[in-house]
């Protein structure tokens, strides 16, 4: 495989087989957060992945936090 360049993210194959992709997008209130997808493919997780850089790229930002039921 080849290298990936500047701000197209990480892709690696973890120890318990899964597919773990990676990438810093903007936060609402400004600054970047680092995202991470899990998958049992490569494909899956690389598609997941340039979704979430492609809305980066388009300025469309993500929640600063994760939201939970009870809060």
């Amino acid at each position: 495989m080849s290298r990936r360049a500047n701000g197209e993210g990480t892709i690696t194959h973890r120890k318990d087989g899964r597919w773990e992709a990676a990438g810093y997008v903007p936060v609402a209130g400004g600054g970047r957060k680092r995202i991470r997808f899990y998958g049992t493919s490569r494909e899956d997780v690389h598609r997941r992945l340039v979704a979430a850089l492609e809305q980066a790229r388009r300025n469309i930002p993500v929640a600063a936090t994760n939201w939970s039921v009870e809060r």
